[in-house]
């Protein structure tokens, strides 16, 4: 009795190789396709994160108070989006605390110097029940440096070594800040 079972025919053998190798080359081809797809992404993402640093650090330098807050926020934003942005933008709003809250010493005129100064010279002196404060947008510097994630170990969450912060508001975790002086 024959075998009614057909052994394959070179032909058919040789096709079905030439199928299963066109479905690997293909896998390879998608592969190397997604990782240069996952590239550009990536570059394009850098790119997008950069314009937005820049431009939030020209809104620091702003003589105005809302575009300076944006600043502080969209700041805020790279540091929670940017993993690798984040430590540089804990320095820049350090940086920001520690000089614009200097600024506000200049302008705080009930120092006990002050008070016994107008005292001798018999003007009025008017102390306020009011505690000082740091200008609004140190304090929502200071206030985001307390709510960013702490990102690597052993790094200050924020440098504020000789900030005048008297009155501030320190909420968040702090915990890892420099506060001296």
């Amino acid at each position: 009795m024959p075998d009614s079972r057909r052994s394959p025919t070179p032909r058919t053998a040789l096709l079905a190789g030439l199928v299963g190798v066109g479905a690997l080359l293909t896998f390879w081809l998608n592969s190397q396709l997604y990782r240069l797809t996952a590239r550009a992404f990536e570059l394009t993402e850098q790119g997008h994160i950069t314009e937005r640093y820049t431009k939030a650090i020209e809104q620091l330098g702003s003589d105005k108070l809302d575009v300076r807050l944006g600043g502080i926020y969209a700041l805020t934003r790279i540091a929670v989006d940017s993993e690798r942005d984040h430590p540089a933008v804990v320095e820049v709003l350090s940086a920001f605390v520690r000089e614009h809250s200097r600024s506000n010493l200049a302008a705080e005129p009930t120092s006990l110097r002050t008070l016994g100064d107008r005292a001798a010279s018999h003007r009025p002196v008017v102390i306020s029940d009011q505690r000082p404060r740091p200008p609004i947008d140190v304090q929502a510097a200071v206030s985001v440096l307390g709510q960013l994630p702490l990102r690597s170990w052993g790094a200050h969450r924020a440098d504020l070594a000789g900030a005048h912060l008297a009155g501030a508001e320190l909420t968040g975790n702090l915990s890892d800040a420099n506060l001296s002086g």
